[in-house]
This record gives C-alpha cells, structure tokens and sequence, in this order.
C-alpha cells in the first residue's frame, strides 16, 4: 500500500512499490500552507505500520526475546519533539525551505539571588544586547531554557520569532534554587530533539550569576551539552550527483544462427617450376548467445597440396599421386558481435555469404585438385 504524504496540508498521489515512491505536488499551491518559520511540512505516514514522528531521536526498543514482526520497538514519538507512546505517529519533521544558519538557546538563571545587585537587571541587559548584534543578514532560530528553582523551568521550543524569545526572557522574575546542571541537560535535550539539523552552527549562551544549589553535576552536563554542540555538522546542501545511467540496451538484432562449411582451389602457375596448389577451407558459425547478443565467426584455414608422379616396376605410364597437408599453414579469423553494434555483425555475415557463392563441396574440392595435378604434369618435370 502507498504511504500517505502530505505537504503543507495537502494530499499527494504516491506511485511506486516496494520502497520507492515518489509523488509530485503544486509548489505554489503548498507554499500558501507554510508554518510559522517559512517552511512548507512534510506528513509521511505508512499504514498497518508503527512509525516515529522525529526519526532523529532514539526509540524505546523492546525486549529481544519478544521481537516478531513489528514489535521490535517498545516506544515510538506520537509527534515531533513529543511523547512516547507504544504507537508512535506520522513522520512529521521533514520541511521544505531555507535552513537557518544558526540554532541559538539561551538559558537564564532566574533563581533568588539573581535579584540581588541588579543581577536579573544585567543579565536583561546582556539578553538585549545578545539579541542587538545578532547578524541582519542570517537565517536565525531560537530557542530559551528559565530555571526558577530545583526542578522548575519554564521553556520555549526553536522558532524564528527572535521578538518572542527575548521578551519571554526579559520578562523573567527571580526565585528559588539553582539547577544548573539540570537546566544544562534541559538544553541539551531541546537541542537534541528540537534543533534544525540543516542549521550550519548550534550554539547555546547561559547568564547565571551562582553556583549549583541542586546537586547536581554542573561540569558533567555542560561537558554533555557542549559534545553534542560540537559534534553538530548541518547536512551537505549540494544537490546529490547525478546517478550514473546505465548504457540503453543495445536494439534487438536478427539473430540468423547458422554452421556451414565450404572450400575453394586455388593453383598459382609456378612456370617451369611446380605449380602451387591451396585447398582453402571457409567455416562459418553464427548463434545467439544467452544473454541476448549475437555472434558470427568465419574462419578460413588454407592447406598446402602436395603432389608428384610414380612409375610401376615394368616402367609403363606414370601415376600421379598428392594429399593434403594435416595442419593449414595460414588461418584467418573474422569475429562480430551485437554488443558492438549490429553493423559488426553484419559485417562478418556478408563477408561470409560472398565467399560462400563461389565455394563447393569438398568432394568437389578434391576433383579439382585432382585436374590441377594432373594439368600440372607431374610425370613430365
């Protein structure tokens, strides 16, 4: 069955089988349905399967032992960035449209003390002027992490809306605790499953003005953090090469399979020395081979004929006697084949049906030769 795809909202016919698909679909018409960042979604769903929303992230996978046919996952993402469950959902992160250059997270200690000192007052400050040096020219999304206390934060997810960002953090109100450990793994996550991963550079700041008051490992999860920040690498943006067309088959050739044999004599006048006798000998073979080509071979071995005269003892009239060399003492061989064209084939084929007009039997050949010897006069040199 072909798998459901929609972009931005509307419903494209899929053609194919097995695991290629491919579908077509009006730019215009789905470029009117972008999302809030400009780009047009993309929905693959396959039916009777289970699926996970963001294919980025890491499943949940089931117990070996109780693997069969599509339960080999204990957990799958319902939507994109969201939760597990044992169904998953759509494969809803793909997206046409530009990337952004840069992937931006700001995380803000709002805990008790950064009241103290005008300490939220700088660091609103800091924010604004983060915000004020941002490149005009580039592509940017962003994203922010609050703490307010051990196990209290407040969030917002990537989006290129920098005016909302900035004001949720300005806006920000200190109190409680300092988990900055666990507002450093939060980060993490977010980028993790939230990031575009077209984005040329991630990059996270952090105001704070203190130490960790949650317990937890500040050094481990910011080494953690900054791993997967530095690991980050967007995808190759150049089209991928054109895939190499195999040669077109070559046109069908009429195959005319054939075995013939013939032979022709030639005597060259050797004057007042022996005439030089030939039978040539012309094979011809031409088949079909497995895999559809053709071939045509012609072979022409030429035998050397010898030949002299005898006398019985009472010295009557002499005999002549001659034979034919076992071995030929020239061969010359003529190959075609379709895989180079028929015009090859054909090639062979009527150089052999020319010769084949003149050619004779080889019972036919040996009476010939025996009148060649004996115009020859063997008895007489």
């Amino acid at each position: 069955m072909a798998p459901q795809v929609t972009v931005g909202g509307a419903r494209i016919v899929m053609e194919g089988e097995g695991r290629r698909w491919q579908g077509r679909f009006d730019y215009t018409e789905a470029n009117t349905r972008t999302d809030e960042n400009g780009d047009i979604p993309i929905s693959i769903q396959l039916f009777e399967r289970t699926q996970d929303a963001d294919p980025r992230t890491a499943t949940v996978i089931n117990d070996p032992a109780q693997w069969r046919r599509e339960t080999y996952w204990a957990g799958l993402e319902s939507e994109r960035g969201g939760e597990t469950v044992p169904t998953g959902g759509p494969d809803e992160w793909h997206r046409l449209g530009e990337p952004p250059g840069l992937s931006l997270l700001v995380v803000l200690d709002a805990s008790g003390s950064m009241e103290e000192n005008n300490r939220m007052a700088n660091a609103r400050a800091g924010i604004n002027q983060t915000f004020a040096n941002l490149p005009e020219d580039q592509l940017i999304e962003f994203a922010a992490v609050i703490f307010y206390g051990c196990g209290s934060f407040s969030t917002r997810s990537f989006t290129r809306d920098a005016d909302s960002i900035r004001e949720f953090l300005v806006s920000a109100s200190p109190s409680s605790g300092t988990p900055l450990a666990a507002a450093h793994d939060q980060a993490r996550e977010m980028f993790a499953s939230l990031a575009d991963p077209r984005a040329e550079e991630w990059r996270y700041a952090t105001f704070t003005d203190g130490a960790e008051t949650c317990d937890g490992d500040v050094a481990g999860a910011v080494q953690r953090l900054q791993t997967l920040v530095n690991r980050h690498q967007a995808p190759d943006s150049d089209p991928p090469p054109e895939p190499e067309r195999p040669d077109p088959p070559p046109p069908p050739v009429d195959c005319q399979v054939a075995t013939w044999r013939g032979y022709e004599v030639r005597v060259r006048d050797g004057g007042r020395h022996v005439d030089e006798i030939r039978l040539i000998e012309h094979a011809y073979l031409e088949r079909a081979l497995p895999d559809g080509r053709c071939i045509a071979r012609h072979q022409i071995d030429t035998y050397g004929v010898y030949y002299g005269s005898i006398r019985d003892r009472s010295g009557g009239r002499a005999r002549s006697r001659w034979g034919v060399n076992s071995r030929p003492s020239e061969t010359r061989t003529n190959f075609g084949t379709s895989r180079l064209g028929e015009d090859d084939l054909l090639r062979v084929r009527n150089e052999a049906d020319r010769a084949r007009s003149d050619l004779v039997s080889l019972e036919d050949a040996r009476n010939r030769i025996e009148q060649a010897v004996e115009a020859a006069q063997p008895g007489s040199g």
